[in-house]
C-alpha cells in the first residue's frame, strides 16, 4: 500500500520487557498476542489518514485489527514520531487524536469509539463431550475471511460448509429483515470459532449452542417472558437460600433444585442474599445458581417434551439441506409425519418456509428446529407430540 506524506522507519526488538509482557498476557489471555503488542517499534507518520495508519499498523504487527462499523476514520489524520516504543503504546498514540481506543482479545485487536458503548465480548463454545466438544474441535481451524456487505444467511454458510457434526441456524426475523442485515470482516490466519464471533460481535448478533445447532439472532430480539416473584415465593426463596448453607448433601441439593424452579425471577434477590452472607461456600453456591439462572433459553422444553422424543424410535442421524420449504415438507424429508400432530392453536397459513442444512444430526433435534423455525414449538397433548405456536412465530 502506498502512503503519501508518509515516512518509515521500524525496528521490532527481539526481546520484549518480561513484567510488560507477562502484565499483557494477563490482561488478553493470549501470550502471542501479549508478546506482540510489546514489541518495541519505531516509524514516522507525517498528516497520516487514520484508516491508512491503521493498515500500516496492521501489516507492521501482523496482527488482525478489527475495527468497529461506528468509526469515522474518513476524515482523521494523524503526525507521529515514534521511537522504541511499545507496540501498544504506539497505537494508543495513534488512535486518542482520532478519539479511538482498542480492546485487546480473540485474537484481535478491536478499535472502536472511546464514548461509544462497547459492543460486549461473546462466550466462545464450550469444550464439553458430545457434539459440542466436537464443534469446538472443528472451530480452531485457522482461516482468512474477507466479508463486505455479505447477508448474514451468506456469510453463516460460509462457516457451516466446515462442520458436518453440527448445524448453524438464522433466526428467520434476520433473514426477513428490511434492510437486510450485511456483515463485514477481515482477518487472517484466526480461528474460525474466532471469526465467527467478531463477525457476531460487530454486527449486534448472537448465538445458542444447543440440540446439535449454532442458533444466530439479533442481539436483545429473544428473551423468556419473565414473571415477577410473588411474596410466598419470595419468602420461599429466602427460606431456601438459608438452606445452602446446610451441613447434609441432600438439604443443600432440595434447596438448590426450590431455587432454580423459581428461574430468572430470583436473581434479583439471590444477588440480594449473596451481598448479605459472611459464609463464602454459600457465596459460591448462590454465584453458580445466578450463573446457571441467568442464561435462560426460549428454547427449553418441558420434561414430558423430551421424554416423548426419546420413546419414539426415530432412527439415528438424518441430513437436509431444504430451501423454502413447507414444515410439512420437513417433516415428510425426516419420515415421521405420522408420529407428530399440529394443535388446534396451530395455523399452517401463519407458519414461515424453512431453509434449513443439517448433515448428520439426530433425528429429533431436526425435528425440533424444523418445527422453531417454521414459528412453534412441540408439546405433549393426550400422551402424544403436538405442533403448537412458538417463541419464533411471526
Amino acid at each position: 500500500m502506498q502512503f503519501r506524506r508518509f515516512i518509515l522507519f521500524l525496528f521490532l526488538s527481539a526481546a520484549p520487557a518480561f513484567c510488560a509482557a507477562e502484565g499483557l498476557r494477563e490482561l488478553t489471555g493470549d501470550a502471542q498476542l501479549a508478546q506482540a503488542l510489546q514489541r518495541k517499534v519505531s516509524f514516522e507518520l507525517a498528516d497520516t489518514a487514520c484508516e491508512e495508519a491503521l493498515s500500516f499498523l496492521t501489516s507492521l504487527s501482523k496482527l488482525n485489527v478489527i475495527i468497529d462499523p461506528r468509526c469515522d476514520l474518513a476524515k482523521k489524520k494523524v503526525s507521529l514520531n515514534i521511537q522504541n516504543l511499545a507496540f501498544h503504546e504506539a497505537l494508543t498514540q495513534v488512535l486518542e487524536p482520532a478519539g479511538l481506543e482498542y480492546q485487546a482479545g480473540d485474537e484481535a485487536l478491536y478499535v472502536a469509539p472511546r464514548n461509544a458503548p462497547k459492543r460486549p465480548r461473546l462466550q466462545p463454545l464450550a469444550a464439553t463431550p458430545g457434539w459440542q466438544g466436537s464443534c469446538k474441535h472443528v472451530m480452531q481451524r485457522r482461516i482468512s475471511i474477507e466479508l463486505d456487505r455479505t447477508p448474514v444467511a451468506e456469510a453463516l454458510a460460509f462457516f457451516q460448509s466446515f462442520g458436518r457434526t453440527f448445524a448453524i441456524l438464522v433466526d428467520p426475523a434476520l433473514e426477513e429483515a428490511n434492510p437486510p442485515v450485511l456483515v463485514n470482516l477481515q482477518a487472517s490466519d484466526i480461528s474460525l470459532e474466532h471469526a465467527l464471533l467478531w463477525m457476531l460481535r460487530l454486527n449486534d448478533l448472537n448465538y445458542e449452542a444447543r440440540d446439535e445447532a449454532i442458533f444466530v439472532y439479533r442481539n436483545g430480539a429473544h428473551r423468556p417472558d419473565i414473571q415477577p416473584l410473588t411474596p410466598s415465593q419470595a419468602q420461599a426463596l429466602t427460606d431456601a437460600v438459608a438452606r445452602l448453607g446446610a451441613a447434609d448433601f441432600q438439604s443443600r441439593q432440595r434447596a438448590s433444585q426450590q431455587i432454580e424452579a423459581l428461574g430468572l425471577a430470583a436473581v434479583a434477590i439471590l444477588r440480594q442474599e449473596a451481598s448479605k452472607t459472611a459464609d463464602v461456600e454459600v457465596r459460591t453456591r448462590i454465584d453458580t445458581l445466578v450463573a446457571k439462572l441467568s442464561c435462560p433459553s426460549i428454547f427449553d422444553e418441558p420434561p414430558d417434551v423430551t421424554h416423548a422424543l426419546a420413546d419414539i424410535n426415530f432412527g439415528g442421524k438424518v441430513r437436509l439441506d431444504l430451501s423454502q420449504r413447507s414444515l410439512e415438507d420437513v417433516l415428510q424429508e425426516l419420515n415421521i409425519e405420522d408420529c407428530v400432530s399440529y394443535g388446534s392453536s396451530w395455523k399452517s397459513s401463519a407458519s414461515r418456509r424453512i431453509s434449513i442444512c443439517v448433515t448428520e444430526v439426530e433425528r429429533a433435534n431436526a425435528l425440533r428446529w424444523a418445527v422453531r423455525l417454521a414459528g412453534g414449538k412441540l408439546a405433549v397433548s393426550g400422551g402424544k407430540l403436538v405442533i403448537i405456536p412458538g417463541p419464533l412465530a411471526k
